[in-house]
């Protein structure tokens, strides 16, 4: 009787099975290396050719130290992934830009990033994350949790959705990281902003009284909240009656003191009854960008009229058209300040735009804000 050729093939085959099997990687193991998330990151970081190649190997080790896990549970198609690791390289380039090394920028990049993942809207996160690369945040030591950043994100679109002019909500963004508020707080006020601009308040008086009234820290945020409507009408049936007894019926610009009825009892900083309380210097950054929203424009004043000229003489030819007369007949084309040299590319009306969003503005030494306050200094920066 003929012997089987390989008799002892059926106890060989589960160890051969079990050999492939641990040799061959695990789904977890692929996804790990193979993760597309990783991969952009590293491949954008090298291919960024204004820095060294050495410095760009920094900058990718500390961006792979500093996202382990942030990218579990991720969706893999192509347009997700170039969006969120577009936010991280938003902050980097920042932080390249001010000579920050990857210490200071990988940890914002995080808090941006986190924040998206908490459903913080993409540009609003990456803004306000950028408070964190500002000087007064790191020489304070503050680190920007991602709760508080999503919650802050979405107050701002919230409050751009209403059209509130930028500067306002940037305001709330800036106290609520300077002045330590809690999440809770910033919904409360923010919130308390957008009711009264839902009820027709101008967000300007709305907005000052919020911040003047925390800032004094005479009341609880409950009580600020519950005091603002009152306060908001009785500023209303002050300037309906100034507008009766002027004889006018269209609104006219603000020109009452949004400081009024808050002045009844002297600050805790001696301010009394002469004047706003002093408050320190606003050293940080005035950066939200909004999500495709312009602010509300005022109307400025009309501009002022060309400088007369004398009529040229019958004989002489016609003299060329001044600057001016080239830029009103030409709106929006750029500046020229002798020929072929471009100066800037801000068309004329929204360099008039952005002036007057800076009307009645209050003098603050430090500040850099035009809803609390400004210096010569902090308004040119910005403006």
């Amino acid at each position: 009787m003929k012997q089987p050729l390989f008799p002892n093939l059926k106890l060989l085959l589960p160890l051969v099975i079990f050999a492939l099997t641990a040799s061959t990687p695990g789904p977890d193991a692929m996804a790990q290396a193979e993760n597309p998330y990783e991969t952009e990151v590293r491949r954008r970081m090298l291919a960024d050719d204004g820095l060294p190649m050495e410095e760009r190997k920094i900058w990718a080790q500390a961006l792979e130290e500093g996202f382990k896990g942030a990218f579990e549970g991720l969706p893999w198609d192509e347009a997700s992934v170039l969006d969120r690791v577009d936010t991280i390289f938003h902050i980097v380039i920042e932080g390249i830009f001010a000579d920050l090394g990857p210490t200071d920028v990988v940890p914002v990049a995080r808090t941006a990033f986190d924040a998206r993942r908490l459903g913080a809207p993409a540009l609003a996160a990456e803004g306000i994350s950028l408070y964190g690369l500002s000087e007064y945040v790191r020489e304070k030591g503050i680190r920007l949790d991602p709760r508080q950043v999503a919650a802050w994100a979405r107050g701002v679109d919230s409050a751009q959705r209403l059209g509130i002019p930028d500067y306002i909500a940037q305001d709330f963004v800036a106290e609520a990281i300077s002045s330590n508020w809690s999440i809770r707080d910033y919904e409360k006020l923010n919130g308390a902003l957008l009711e009264a601009v839902h009820r027709g308040y101008k967000p300007e008086i709305a907005g000052r009284y919020l911040l003047i009234a925390v800032e004094r820290g005479e009341k609880t945020i409950d009580q600020i909240v519950t005091e603002m409507v009152p306060y908001l009408e009785k500023i209303r049936k002050e300037e309906a009656e100034r507008q009766r007894k002027e004889g006018t019926s269209q609104p006219t610009e603000v020109t009452y003191d949004p400081w009024a009825g808050m002045r009844e009892r002297p600050s805790p900083s001696g301010g009394g009854s002469q004047g706003a309380p002093p408050r320190k210097p606003e050293p940080l950054l005035s950066f939200v960008p909004a999500p495709g929203r312009q602010q509300p424009k005022r109307q400025p004043p009309p501009p002022p009229p060309p400088p007369s000229r004398p009529a040229p003489v019958a004989t002489a030819p016609s003299a060329p058209p001044s600057d001016y007369e080239r830029e009103q007949s030409q709106p929006g084309r750029l500046v020229y300040a002798q020929p072929e040299q471009v100066l800037g590319q801000m068309p004329r009306q929204a360099f008039i735009d952005e002036m007057a969003s800076w009307i009645g503005t209050p003098y603050q030494w430090g500040g850099t804000r035009k809803i609390l306050g400004t210096d010569c200094s902090g308004f040119t920066q910005g403006s």
